[in-house]
């Protein structure tokens, strides 16, 4: 893409204005995914698995918009079905050295089509290869890529010369999907997103109009915690409702906000988030 009214944040974001004198023009893509640098463009599934777990924890890193961001050379597809509890397309990809990537694409009520048409050009390729490009992060748990491997978003899918954006498929008849398997709940992952979804919960209902709920949902989010061993999460998290009965909302505002952070971090470095 070519404009002459782009403009670029210091985050990468890049927003295409309006203009009767500057036009934007668009350029097939072609062949042109293949041609990126790395870690752009990734054929080695482990190495950026490596260089994921390598990183400093989210809460640190430079806001870059896109950094999650990549294209994956795929020379095959396994296992593809579909998730109806989660609402979610599952597949397996294999790099050229059989290295495996989990593809997870969660439905899009904006886009009643996309996962009809990512699962009809997934399953047409087979044996593949194409190029795939997606929001990256590493697997948590045991699943089909294991603990440290990585999981998937997709934006596009590259098939010879041909792009299939999901988000931006026409809704048409539903495609029969086989069903997909359901790997063991990872008990630590459940317990981390548990606790950051009560610290949320609080503050999005502001800690100064909590109610019993808002306290017990803490509590109980703690014990999780404690049940797997994050005994030093259990303790941040049952800070806030103590710091709450003790000084109130003023009390409790730094010790929720050491929390988050603490979770974060915690998610972030397990591969949960």
């Amino acid at each position: 893409m070519v404009s002459e009214t782009a403009s670029r944040t210091p985050g990468h974001v890049v927003a295409f204005g309006a203009s009767r004198t500057g036009g934007t023009g668009v350029t097939p893509v072609g062949g042109s995914w293949s041609g990126l640098p790395e870690p752009l463009l990734v054929r080695d599934f482990a190495a950026l698995a490596e260089r994921v777990r390598a990183r400093p924890p989210r809460p640190v890193r430079a806001r870059v918009a896109a950094d999650d961001v990549h294209v994956l050379a795929v020379h095959a597809v396994e296992g593809l079905g579909y998730d109806p509890a989660e609402q979610r397309l599952e597949a397996v990809l294999r790099d050229a050295r059989g290295n495996r990537a989990l593809l997870a694409a969660p439905y899009n009520p904006y886009a009643p089509g996309g996962l009809d048409a990512l699962a009809a050009a997934l399953d047409g390729l087979g044996a593949g290869p194409c190029h795939l490009s997606g929001f990256v992060r590493a697997a948590a748990g045991s699943g089909p890529v294991g603990s440290g491997g990585l999981v998937v978003e997709p934006i596009a899918v590259l098939v010879g010369s041909a792009v299939v954006v999901p988000d931006l498929a026409p809704a048409g008849p539903s495609a029969a999907t086989a069903p997909a398997a359901h790997p063991e709940p990872d008990p630590v992952a459940g317990a981390l997103a548990e606790a950051l979804a009560a610290l949320a919960d609080a503050a999005h209902r502001g800690l100064r109009h909590l109610d019993r709920v808002g306290p017990d949902r803490l509590e109980r989010a703690a014990a999780a915690l404690d049940r797997t061993g994050l005994a030093t999460a259990a303790a941040r998290v049952r800070a806030v409702p103590a710091a709450l009965a003790a000084g109130g909302a003023d009390a409790a505002a730094g010790p929720w906000t050491d929390a988050q952070l603490f979770l974060l971090t915690a998610a972030d470095l397990y591969g949960s988030r």
